[in-house]
């Protein structure tokens, strides 16, 4: 069996994308058919993931090395030397073959490693980040992809700008569509469950994103006024973390922009709610909406393909790459193209049949599952047989 470790020490509720990445390719690890990968779970004793919990079988470390002040001095150690000593001697004590998905160790290391950058959204949208992110991501994806035996990448698409960016090691680059990992669909709890709970009425459509600016809910918000204008009235709930590290007022700004709309009855926020109940949510939807201006790879989009919901989408790249069956395309900046798509399926006969999308899931998951534990599996092959020099 091959050791692949990865460093997970990161709070629950700060990024929600990466903790349901992270959730999806361990399930996947696990639920090979003769799987080669052990993983190996390394975290701080301080460090929160329940759904660490889901997987007793899972080997967790807990090790005071990512927990500060010593994290601190680690990543002193790392800049100075671009040698992660400390970490690399916490790797050997536990047989570690592989690092997965957590930096480098150092470019000669004898421990191979396989990097992830999920997408350069700071190079397409400079304007959502300050010039000292932008110079902090420039230089911390310039080194995963230089001192990585492979880089992982989530998309063809941010594949291509790692070739544009960086194409001195172009032949290390590897494509990892990940796919969403939701629990069984006889466990999503029922409308009238969640009715009890939230305050929701059907019909609805759903937007589960965070409130982040490159999410893009103004553009959902500016549809509905011009809905509401023409005495057309739907209602969109949403879901996700309302705080944008990088922008504290958003939300409030949304908020806001909503009461002067006369649209505030129509858009209700329930902020982070329990992941059952997200499914759940969305299996009763009319559809799912992702207005999003920039993705790595679309959890949204992922679990609109995994239980056979529609879904209007943004037309970015990532988006047609993934490729949903039934998607519906919009113009990110346009409100009225929303507007129509919105009301079309609005007006079309409501919710899909839910033991359909049941009977959908059932019928695919294991097979993108399949399929996306094969893919990893063969980069991890591929990073041991290249050992620990680079190709």
């Amino acid at each position: 069996m091959i050791r692949v470790g990865f460093i997970l020490n990161f709070q629950d509720k700060e990024w929600i994308g990466g903790i349901n990445y992270y959730h999806s390719l361990i399930d996947t690890v696990m639920s090979m058919p003769d799987r080669k990968i052990e993983p190996v779970i390394f975290t701080g004793t301080r460090s929160d993931l329940p759904f660490l919990n889901d997987y007793p079988n899972v080997e967790i470390v807990r090790t005071k090395i990512f927990d500060r002040p010593l994290s601190f001095a680690r990543v002193g150690i790392l800049k100075l030397l671009s040698y992660d000593l400390i970490l690399e001697q916490l790797l050997k004590k536990h047989c570690i073959d592989v690092l997965s998905h957590s930096g480098y160790v150092f470019h000669d290391a004898s421990i191979p490693t396989v990097g992830w950058v999920p997408d350069f959204q700071h190079k397409h949208l400079p304007g959502f980040f300050s010039e000292r992110e932008v110079r902090a991501r420039d230089i911390a994806f310039e080194k995963i992809c230089r001192l990585c035996s492979f880089t992982i990448f989530s998309s063809s698409n941010a594949k291509e700008d790692a070739e544009e960016y960086y194409p001195k090691y172009k032949s290390r680059y590897e494509v990892l569509h990940f796919v969403s990992a939701p629990m069984s669909p006889n466990d999503v709890p029922d409308i009238s469950i969640l009715k009890g709970k939230y305050p929701i009425s059907e019909p609805y459509f759903l937007i589960p994103n965070q409130f982040w600016v490159h999410k893009n809910h103004r553009v959902v918000l500016e549809a509905l006024k011009i809905l509401h204008s023409q005495k057309k009235r739907v209602r969109v709930i949403c879901t996700g973390n309302i705080h944008d590290y990088r922008n504290p007022e958003h939300y409030n700004s949304l908020i806001e922009f909503a009461t002067q709309s006369g649209v505030s009855d129509e858009f209700t926020v329930l902020g982070i709610i329990p992941y059952p109940d997200l499914i759940g949510l969305m299996m009763h939807s009319v559809s799912l909406i992702n207005p999003s201006f920039f993705e790595g790879w679309s959890t949204t989009v992922e679990e609109a393909k995994s239980w056979g919901l529609p879904i209007i989408l943004s037309n970015i790249p990532v988006h047609r790459e993934q490729n949903p069956a039934g998607g519906i395309y919009f113009n990110p900046e346009d409100a009225e193209s929303l507007a129509n798509c919105m009301w079309k399926l609005w007006t079309s006969g409501g919710v899909c049949d839910r033991d359909l999308k049941i009977t959908s899931a059932k019928r695919e998951l294991n097979i993108q599952k399949l399929e996306f534990g094969k893919q990893y599996e063969n980069i991890i092959l591929k990073t041991i047989n290249s050992g620990s020099k680079k190709p």
